[in-house]
């Protein structure tokens, strides 16, 4: 039995070409196919299949990655789920693989659920901090400044009168100071 992994010349970064850069090296140095399937931890038919490819096609062939991976079951269910989520935002990855399970009974790990999210068009929101409560006397000053002073300034932007300038601590930090 062979214990070894090989990295010699013909070391190539994407493992799938690696392993059959493996297969060829060791039938070269004349192990069986059982042993080199147990070596390179394939299968015996990979094993041929591999050979096969080489001697068909030559070695540039084997630099061809073509797997594809399994289709996610979750991607013919992507429409629904889509539209549940726009209705009913998930808070975390936590709660939508949750939702997930519970709307269509399949489980998928944190990571693979994150990833479908970002396949639908989802996006992770950034949460800040929820600011303490006000008392009234806080309350009825807000709520004069909007009626009375931000809604009719927002009101004249929609109908052209007025523009707006959204000051953030970045554009804060490119705007020219007066002294």
């Amino acid at each position: 039995m062979y214990w070894f992994k090989f990295r010699g010349p013909a070391h190539y970064p994407d493992p799938r070409v690696q392993r059959k850069f493996e297969v060829i090296w060791l039938k070269s140095c004349g192990l069986s196919h059982r042993e080199i399937a147990a070596a390179a931890g394939v299968q015996p038919r990979t094993v041929q299949r591999i050979l096969n490819e080489y001697v068909a096609r030559g070695i540039e062939s084997l630099k061809e990655n073509r797997y594809t991976g399994r289709p996610s079951e979750l991607n013919q269910l992507a429409a629904s789920l889509k539209a549940y989520f726009e209705k009913h935002p998930p808070s975390t990855v936590k709660e939508a693989q949750h939702l997930i399970e519970q709307q269509t009974g399949i489980r998928r790990e944190e990571t693979q659920v994150r990833e479908f999210l970002v396949r639908i068009g989802m996006k992770c929101r950034r949460m800040g901090v929820v600011p303490g409560k006000l008392n009234e006397e806080q309350q009825a000053e807000q709520r004069r400044f909007l009626d009375e002073e931000l809604n009719p300034r927002l009101d004249a932007a929609e109908k052209g009168t007025r523009k707006i300038c959204l000051l953030t601590p970045a554009t804060l930090s490119t705007v020219p100071s007066s002294a």
